[in-house]
């Protein structure tokens, strides 16, 4: 994993060195979470240099990569249409290109819904139209989508849970 050659000037440098959520990465860092890296940093003098060009080479610098969430969402799922007995039409938007799951469950069940639920698809009511498992996202695209199949009871209530990760389909989003 190597960022090469580019000029600074007096700036603070903030660097993307890569996830392992990204197989295009271009520098192909493959940086796990959870995991203590070490980063060197190599400085010499300006293009062009004619004396005393040699330049300096840093002590380790740790990196602790952080588990982060591997996805977000850019906007919050709500109700695109009206609820019917059938089921329910859910739009957002992901900031980045992944997967998502979505379901819906009846009201005494919500409490206990986990990310690995969501995507397991574990309560979900209805036929398998009622819920969308490991579909592909786009960045900071907007989603539409229908549940339907969900045979809701006028009367009770139910809640929609969907759930969006990176494209390694990590239990770590949003």
């Amino acid at each position: 994993c190597v960022k090469i050659a580019f000029p600074i000037d007096n700036a603070l440098l903030r660097m993307r060195l890569g996830s392992d959520d990204d197989p295009e990465d271009p520098k192909n860092c493959r940086l796990k979470f959870s995991r203590l890296y070490y980063a060197f940093v190599y400085v010499e003098g300006p293009a062009g240099c004619k004396w005393d060009c040699n330049g300096t080479l840093s002590g380790p610098v740790p990196v602790q990569v952080v588990v982060g969430r591997s996805n977000t969402f850019g906007t919050l799922p709500f109700q695109a249409a009206p609820l019917t007995s059938s089921g329910v039409s859910v739009a957002f938007k992901p900031r980045l290109r992944g997967y998502g799951w979505a379901m819906i469950v009846h009201e005494e069940q919500a409490a206990s819904i986990t990310n690995e639920k969501v995507q397991a698809g574990a309560g979900a009511l209805g036929a398998s139209v009622c819920s969308w498992i490991s579909s592909p996202l786009e960045s900071d695209k907007r989603e539409l989508w229908v549940l339907s199949n969900c045979m809701l009871k006028p009367g009770e209530r139910y809640f929609v849970f969907v759930y969006i990760s990176g494209i390694a389909s990590h239990p770590d989003g949003d």
